[in-house]
């Protein structure tokens, strides 16, 4: 065995206890029954009524109309959450916040996701062909029983002057814009608790019509700790340059 071998083996035997290392710690993290959920509302199939259709999910999907999503994160500190953009059906522009530092505002970072990107089409998803994932960490924001900050804001004529938005403080009214809110992704649309809360806007365009379909998000808790994030990036670390050894190499033989 040449030095560039022993290095080489060095290195993935490195690898391998790192990943080990982390996976022992995900193993010893506390699991938690349930990291969300839903308060009050009143529950039902996502579409009111017989003439209503939801385009982006069954019209069956039982939740909560008007409910609202409280968090108790418990032991975790800085969680992630997958954040998915299901779909929409609408003609106003709408967009979804997640309020990243429990600072009660919104920053232009914390924009994220918008209709208008998939514009001019004003249909477009649905629940098992999401438009895009991605993943965000909620700072330290008193996340044991407090409500989750979100909201969805609708410009009727996408000038970049928002009309109205619904959030979730003031979700637990019976008014429009409203929001439903259920645990479908984790297997029972009817529990008021989860890990994975599907939110689906009604912006009130056209009328009241109660099919909850001009905006589908959801958020999922990913819980990971950050020793277990801090070998994991040591491990991409060592492949990458390993990889990248491996192409110098190639480049020069």
């Amino acid at each position: 065995m040449n030095m560039m071998q022993r290095i080489t083996t060095t290195r993935s035997g490195i690898a391998g206890m790192a990943t080990a290392a982390a996976l022992t710690l995900m193993a010893a993290t506390p699991a938690q029954a349930a990291y969300m959920s839903i308060e009050g509302g009143t529950a039902g199939p996502i579409a009111g009524a017989t003439t209503d259709v939801n385009n982006v999910m069954d019209d069956a999907t039982p939740g909560y109309f008007y409910g609202r999503v409280w968090l108790d994160f418990g032991a975790l500190t800085n969680p992630n959450v997958a954040l998915t953009f299901h779909g929409f059906e609408a003609g106003y522009q709408n967009q979804f916040w997640l309020d990243l530092n429990g600072d009660g505002l919104y920053s232009a970072a914390e924009k994220i996701f918008d209709t208008e990107d998939y514009a001019p089409s004003n249909r477009k998803g649905t629940l098992a062909n999401p438009l895009e994932t991605v993943t965000r960490t909620l700072l330290p924001q008193g996340t044991q029983n407090t409500l989750l900050g979100f909201k969805f804001v609708t410009d009727r004529n996408a000038n970049n002057t928002p009309d109205y938005d619904a959030t979730n403080a003031g979700n637990g009214t019976t008014k429009d814009p409203n929001v439903f809110a259920s645990f479908i992704l984790d297997g029972n649309g009817a529990a008021r608790a989860g890990n994975t809360v599907l939110l689906a806007l009604d912006d009130g365009g056209a009328g009241p019509d109660d099919n909850h379909d001009d905006m589908v998000v959801s958020i999922a808790v990913t819980p990971l700790p950050a020793a277990a994030w801090f070998l994991l990036t040591a491990i991409g670390g060592l492949v990458g340059a390993r990889w990248l050894r491996k192409d110098g190499m190639a480049a020069t033989a």
